[in-house]
């Protein structure tokens, strides 16, 4: 069975999941911890929906292109040990 992840264009909900998670990561991706534009965040699921997460705002972060890319249906720890081999802690 396949999911359809809502894009912020075509929900109003998810532009206001969007907006109320880039004020509480502080415009931050929530991997790499670098400061971005609201337009280049990406929502992703920390427990990818594939591994039984759910859609909701708990389990929505906003990435940035290239930790998104990163982590794709994996694991947040994925995510954090790629960055850490990589170099970057910041978060």
């Amino acid at each position: 069975m396949a999911f359809k992840i809502r894009e912020a264009k075509d929900d109003p909900t998810r532009l206001q999941d969007r907006r109320t998670l880039f004020r509480q990561q502080r415009g931050k991706c929530s991997g790499c911890g670098f400061a971005f534009e609201f337009r280049n965040l990406q929502v992703d699921h920390i427990v990818p929906v594939a591994s039984g997460g759910a859609d909701r705002l708990e389990n929505l972060q906003l990435l940035c292109a290239h930790c998104n890319y990163a982590k794709g249906k994996r694991s947040q720890e994925h995510l954090s040990e790629y960055l850490r081999k990589i170099g970057i802690t910041a978060k």
